[in-house]
């Protein structure tokens, strides 16, 4: 099953941003009705939102998503929902088999209640999800572009540092992104880890603007 927008059916970027600042203005008019700060709501909890985003992009490897921190709103948007998408059709198939997966050794059995306490778990997921979509992916998009420049600058460059260790030598070595991998060499620098670092500059950032600004 696809997921995505074809590369030829493209909506020009406009889309995106006025979907993103209606959605931004809405959150704002829906906080000002509860005399809230918008603003200053994110900027209190926008540090820890980023760590908990930069956790499930490792548990979940979004990595693979790069476009997540693209600066185009829509491929922003388009690769969010096809997390969503993906993590539905998942969920679907992993209930339906459930009943008749047979137990493996080194594999817990499905206990009575877990298709309760999953299906619990993806409902809260898929609403914290329209939530964030709603109220934390406008302002999340603006930290995006000012907190992943240097992961995107990172990501197209055609080379990528790489690291192999031998006891106590360790050798530094570049080689051209695609190129067969090296034995018991790793990858490091910034593109290693693009979403859940950009998460991670955002939070830093947020924390200091926080402390930074008056009356926060």
């Amino acid at each position: 099953m696809h997921i995505g927008t074809p590369r030829s059916k493209r909506l020009p970027s406009l889309v995106g941003a006025l979907g993103l600042a209606v959605a931004g203005v809405a959150a704002y008019l829906v906080f000002r009705a509860f005399d809230v700060d918008y603003l200053g709501w994110y900027l209190a909890g926008g540090p820890l939102i980023q760590l908990v985003i930069a956790g499930f992009a490792i548990c979940v490897d979004l990595e693979r998503r790069p476009l997540l921190i693209s600066t185009d709103p829509n491929e922003f948007l388009a690769e969010a929902w096809a997390v969503a998408g993906e993590s539905y059709l998942a969920f679907s198939e992993d209930v339906g088999r459930s009943r008749t997966r047979s137990s493996r050794d080194g594999v817990p059995s499905p206990g009575p209640l877990d298709v309760f306490f999953a299906a619990l778990f993806y409902l809260a997921y898929l609403a914290t999800f329209c939530a964030w979509a709603l109220v934390i992916a406008p302002l999340q998009y603006v930290g995006n572009l000012i907190a992943g420049a240097a992961v995107r600058l990172a990501l197209s460059s055609p080379v990528r540092t790489k690291v192999s260790r031998t006891g106590k030598v360790t050798r530094i070595g570049f080689g051209k992104v695609g190129a067969p991998p090296q034995e018991e060499a790793e990858v490091i620098g910034l593109a290693r880890n693009p979403v859940a670092t950009t998460a991670l500059i955002s939070a830093g950032l947020l924390y200091a603007l926080a402390i930074l600004l008056p009356g926060n």
